[in-house]
């Protein structure tokens, strides 16, 4: 039966049903978007792996080292007040003891 004002035919769909196919349009949409963000990401980190490998980029190289060391190793700084550097591992585990105690 049509609208006698306007003459359209009713078509039978529900808002609920219009409101549900578009929530899940959404989330398929920010679903891919992140998928997409990651790979991407990932992608990124490879090709400046590779192109670090190739090229050598002796000063990325020599800063990522050296960082490697401060993060990881030990070393006495100061001979006067005891001041040692240790493994940021290390140290995280010895901040949890404490603050457990």
């Amino acid at each position: 039966m049509s609208d006698p004002v306007t003459g359209v035919e009713p078509e039978g769909v529900s808002a609920s049903a219009i409101g549900a196919v578009v929530a899940v349009s959404i989330v398929v949409v920010i679903v891919l978007v992140s998928a997409s963000w990651v790979i991407s990401e990932h992608r990124f980190k490879q090709i400046d792996f590779e192109v670090t490998e190739i090229s050598g980029y002796p000063l990325k190289q020599e800063t990522e080292a050296s960082g490697r060391a401060l993060l990881m190793g030990y070393e006495r700084l100061d001979d006067e007040s005891n001041i040692y550097r240790i493994p940021i591992e290390r140290a995280m585990e010895l901040v949890v003891e404490e603050s457990t105690r």
